[in-house]
């Protein structure tokens, strides 16, 4: 930053001066009072803020920030005194066509892109306005502004710098970067032009609903992150790219991936699709490489990458298989956060294009068809369910081995839906299938295995075989108790059916004792 204020004074000695006590002097805590010297700092920075340079900014970003900070902290002396409205003023010169695009937004709001300097003395601010020149072009208008401090609270920044400055005489009245007003009336006064404008908070109100849609849609955190992401939706793209490229020089803490990614979209919206690939390239991996990895941040990532082959083209056709694994995992996402409904349409789109790409048999069509007998039991609708379990179970028993696992699945399943049929023989019978794969598969003792147990004990207990009920609840007790903690519901449920089976079975054994 000093060496860009030397470059930028040249061989002005009075500037360099005031650079070299800057360079020696400045604290945090001086920046109001360095902004209004009518040296360098005013001028370079205004100037960058004007024309919006991206270098000069981002040179200047700590004291800009210190300069915000410094007028927010001043501010709080105005909310905190019995003053409830105050009127400043600002004298100006601007050409004809300055003006009349300032006439044409009567009743409109407009913004500051810079720090918005005005006097509580209206003489002060008349004199500035009336001051001689020799440009014919030019309006002279006067700024009235009314501010309602009661109702803009800490919405709009603005303090009163008279004690920083050395003109006391203009008691001066800052206002913080992008502050809003709204035009109330444009009047004509002889050769003068009086624009009444009132502060508002209208104007952060739109930002604050960009920044929070921001926030919700990317789960973006980063004011400075942000900014650029704002450039590149304005479609300022140079801007943009600029201010993300001077970040990756310094980022200061910032997160390197969230700024490729941010750079690659900008590049994107250029139609500069190698360079916004290459971009969203270095962030993927750089999210996934982390422990634990970013998988969250990454489908961000991933989603833009897909939307640059649409762009180029490069995708699958609608009935093409990749779509169908696509369409699959959609639904089991959907299934599990029990949108059974939308997941069931995505295993049928599923279902059809696999039936026609593969024929008849296939592991896939298999899967489908599980996923969607799974969600049919979900909805009570045990036929269908029971239908789509018999066909997956043929697919793969024919394509593997008797005793593969995935068969062991459908088996499990179908008993279930029995169960709830009430049909338990034909329950039992699948359940002990399953188990016996299970059992023979894994060689250690397993969650499916325990679900097996705990499901025959189930029905033994409908079976009124309360000794065997209690045999597998126990055996499957053992097992998820390796697997769970005491507070796992399924621990817990196997827990409570061993005790109600000990109670049923004890009660019946006294019973027939009683009897004898």
């Amino acid at each position: 930053m000093i060496d860009a204020c030397r470059l930028y004074c040249g061989g002005n000695s009075k500037e360099l001066k005031f650079i070299d006590e800057f360079d020696r002097t400045y604290r945090s805590v001086d920046a109001i009072r360095w902004y209004s010297k009518q040296c360098f700092v005013y001028k370079i920075v205004n100037k960058a803020l004007r024309c919006e340079d991206i270098n000069q900014l981002h040179l200047f970003r700590f004291f800009i920030g210190d300069l915000s900070e410094s007028l927010a902290r001043e501010h709080k002396k105005i909310l905190f005194s019995n003053q409830k409205l105050l009127n400043v003023y600002r004298g100006v010169k601007l050409s004809n066509d300055e003006f009349n695009k300032l006439k044409e937004a009567n009743g409109k709001l407009i913004s500051t892109n810079s720090y918005f300097s005005t006097s509580q003395c209206r003489l002060q601010a008349l004199a500035f306005a009336k001051k001689p020149t020799e440009q014919d072009d030019l309006s002279y208008v006067l700024f009235e502004i009314e501010c309602n401090i009661e109702e803009l609270g800490e919405n709009v920044i603005f303090a009163d710098i008279t004690n920083f400055s050395e003109y006391t005489q203009e008691k001066e009245v800052l206002f913080d970067l992008g502050t809003s007003f709204r035009i109330e009336n444009i009047i004509n006064e002889k050769q003068l032009w009086v624009v009444k404008l009132k502060a508002t908070n209208e104007g952060r109100n739109i930002v604050q609903y960009y920044v929070e849609e921001t926030r919700r849609e990317t789960e973006e955190k980063s004011v400075i992150i942000m900014f650029g992401r704002l450039l590149c939706d304005m479609v300022q793209y140079q801007k943009a790219e600029l201010y993300f490229e001077q970040i990756l020089i310094d980022p200061n803490g910032e997160d390197i991936a969230w700024i490729e990614h941010n750079l690659g979209r900008v590049f994107q919206s250029k139609g500069d699709w190698k360079k916004a690939r290459e971009c969203y390239n270095r962030a993927y991996h750089r999210m996934i490489k982390v422990n634990p990895p970013r998988t969250k941040d990454s489908a961000y990532v991933l989603n833009n990458i897909g939307s640059i082959l649409h762009d180029q083209e490069k995708y699958y056709s609608s009935n093409h298989i990749y779509i169908a694994r696509s369409l699959n995992n959609i639904g089991n996402i959907l299934t599990d956060q029990e949108n059974f409904d939308q997941a069931l349409d995505f295993h049928r789109q599923a279902l059809e294009i696999r039936k026609n790409y593969y024929g008849d048999d296939h592991i896939d069509i298999a899967q489908s068809l599980n996923n969607i007998g799974t969600i049919l039991r979900s909805h009570g609708e045990y036929a269908q369910a029971l239908e789509y379990h018999l066909q997956a179970l043929a697919i793969r028993e024919k394509l593997y081995p008797p005793d593969h696992i995935d068969i062991a699945q459908s088996l499990n399943n179908i008993g279930n839906i029995f169960s709830d049929l009430e049909n338990y023989e034909e329950a039992l019978n699948f359940h002990q299938r399953a188990l016996k794969i299970r059992e023979k598969f894994y060689s250690n003792s397993h969650i499916d295995v325990a679900q097996s147990l705990a499901n025959i004990s189930i029905i033994l207990n409908k079976q009124n075989k309360y000794d065997k009920a209690l045999d597998f609840q126990r055996r499957a007790l053992a097992m998820k108790e390796q697997h769970c903690t005491n507070e796992n519901l399924d621990v817990v449920d196997i827990s409570n059916n061993i005790h109600d089976s000990q109670r049923t079975y004890d009660s019946r054994k006294h019973a027939a004792c009683t009897i004898l």
